[in-house]
């Protein structure tokens, strides 16, 4: 079988049919202003070391294929590039930048948000050693020009993951309740496009609410935002099911692959464990996550920028989906990213959320605010 087939190809066609996508948006923020020459040769040196990702989608009858696309990957100064365009070049992936913040678009029908680290990684390396420190050390996850394209690079882990107790498939969208709380359907909130905003978090304080109440910052956030739209519903028959998405990479022992690997664990609903204590709340949310793909180690998102962590001031990724409201975080130096994406430009929800961080002093402040149409878009294949 040809390995550049994606395997999840009838799912992408229906998503590129009405004009949907799900793309991971990855900004980092620099100490300095970006040099748009540096970023140009950076990208070039990195792309020759990942040829699986410098792709196109083409169709051959019902079915989607990934081709060979030979021209360079486009860096656009500015917030957003249309993916599988000719603003792109036809690519999957492409690079924007503004002031000191580099953003890494990318498709999640070629590669997921871990699976493209080890090219960003690479790319924001060559960057920062052609800029600050020539004898720069490489972080572990950065995969060098010249050394040897693993076969495990190339595995697809869709196929190990099927084997996972519990889990038949990976599914974007596990099958949900009818009466499910859809925040849209609340008739004041419009689907609107992507809207984004990225808070910086006081990481120690954020940690010393957690170990109070025996969570972690996954757990902790799905609580919160359960409870805060559980407040807020207009729809007393319905129900809060927060979920939460996992790489299964490391479950199943597949950590070099590129193609998307992500699944989401369901948590239990809010209704069902509102009259539990906090305490008791946290330690069932981490049982079901201990049943998945386990818990995220925010000291180890930390440590994988290695030195090159000294030329960085932030790091946080945006996720476009169907959700009418997905969080991302990430984590560097002292601080947790927190990225809301939404569907519909009301900030009623993060502003609660952003009440219940205040109220238990954790320093909070909104460092980014932007609208994403890389994700919207209409193509011709």
């Amino acid at each position: 079988m040809n390995p550049d087939m994606l395997r999840n190809a009838a799912w992408m066609y229906a998503k590129v049919s009405d004009g949907t996508f799900i793309t991971s948006h990855f900004s980092a923020v620099l100490k300095d202003k970006v040099d748009g020459k540096i970023l140009r040769n950076a990208v070039d040196t990195a792309s020759r070391r990942f040829p699986y990702l410098m792709k196109e989608v083409c169709k051959n009858e019902s079915r989607l294929y990934l081709v060979d696309n030979p021209r360079p990957v486009v860096i656009k100064e500015g917030s957003t590039v249309r993916l599988c365009s000719e603003e792109s070049n036809r690519h999957l992936i492409a690079i924007t930048y503004s002031g000191k913040k580099n953003s890494f678009i990318s498709h999640h029908g070629l590669v997921d948000g871990r699976g493209i680290m080890p090219f960003r990684s690479t790319v924001l390396y060559y960057e920062c050693r052609e800029k600050y420190d020539s004898t720069l050390e490489a972080p572990a996850q950065t995969r060098l020009y010249g050394t040897e394209i693993m076969p495990s690079e190339y595995e697809d882990p869709y196929e190990f993951a099927k084997e996972l107790a519990g889990y038949n498939e990976i599914q974007v969208h596990p099958a949900l309740p009818e009466n499910m709380y859809n925040i849209c359907r609340d008739e004041k909130l419009e689907r609107t496009g992507y809207h984004c905003y990225t808070y910086a978090v006081d990481s120690a304080a954020f940690m010393a609410v957690c170990k109070k109440y025996g969570g972690t910052p996954n757990t902790m956030t799905a609580l919160l935002m359960g409870k805060i739209f559980h407040d807020r519903k207009t729809r007393e028959d319905s129900v809060v099911i927060p979920e939460i998405y996992c790489d299964l990479r490391g479950t199943i022992g597949k950590n070099n692959g590129h193609w998307t690997c992500v699944s989401t664990i369901q948590m239990p609903s809010y209704e069902s464990t509102m009259n539990l204590s906090f305490e008791e709340q946290n330690a069932k949310v981490r049982g079901e996550l201990k049943k998945g793909a386990g818990e995220e180690s925010m000291k180890k998102m930390i440590k994988e920028w290695g030195e090159m962590g000294n030329y960085i001031e932030a790091i946080y990724i945006a996720v476009n989906t169907d959700y009418q409201m997905l969080i991302e975080f990430n984590a560097l130096h002292d601080k947790f990213f927190f990225t809301f994406v939404q569907h519909f430009d009301m900030e009623v929800y993060i502003n609660d959320f952003m009440k219940v961080l205040e109220e238990n002093s954790i320093p909070v402040k909104l460092i980014d605010r932007w609208e994403d149409e890389s994700g919207r878009m209409d193509i011709v294949i």
